[in-house]
């Protein structure tokens, strides 16, 4: 009886400390609202991609190991990126993340163009600024299984936004 509630305690206690140790956000880079966070990354490759890699794109300090289904092992913050174009030959360079805050341009999503196969698609907007944050991905089979793709572009993260801020040095005589 002990064996199961010490268990049930070292899971809870493991959990609590892993969430909060992936506390880094990714902001919107025109209004700074809070659009998502590096524990939410996840690793969905198109198979459209022009070109796909790893890399540390944000400059945050954070390091973990967070693994859910169809999610990567991030060490150093890396991220799946991947170049795609779209008809009009604009390219983007996308993260993939399984949740966001954002707003959808409007309900209707479409199945043409997509980079992804079986699944439709729509425009999402930052929901404070309305700049356009990406795209979100939702199956044709079965409407739990969606995913976010955001520009790179348009975010950072907010220890880099710490960073930002510049003392006023001033000069002793």
């Amino acid at each position: 009886m002990l064996k199961p509630i010490l268990g049930l305690y070292l899971y809870f206690f493991v959990k609590v400390i892993t969430d909060n140790l992936i506390t880094s956000n990714l902001l919107c880079k025109s209004c700074g609202n809070q659009l998502t966070s590096l524990k939410y990354l996840i690793n969905k490759p198109s198979p459209l991609a022009l070109k796909s890699w790893n890399t540390s794109i944000f400059h945050s300090k954070s390091k973990y190991t967070h693994s859910l289904n169809q999610s990567i092992q991030h060490k150093e913050n890396l991220a799946l990126i991947q170049l795609l174009e779209n008809p009009q030959g604009s390219h983007f360079e996308l993260i993939t993340v399984n949740k966001a805050n954002v707003h959808f341009l409007n309900n209707t999503k479409s199945i043409a163009d997509t980079w992804f196969p079986n699944f439709k698609w729509t425009i999402c907007l930052c929901p404070h600024c309305f700049i356009h944050i990406g795209w979100y991905f939702e199956s044709i089979f079965d409407t739990n299984d969606f995913f976010f793709r955001i520009l790179v572009k348009n975010l950072f993260d907010e220890d880099y936004e710490d960073n930002l801020i510049i003392e006023p040095k001033f000069k002793l005589y």
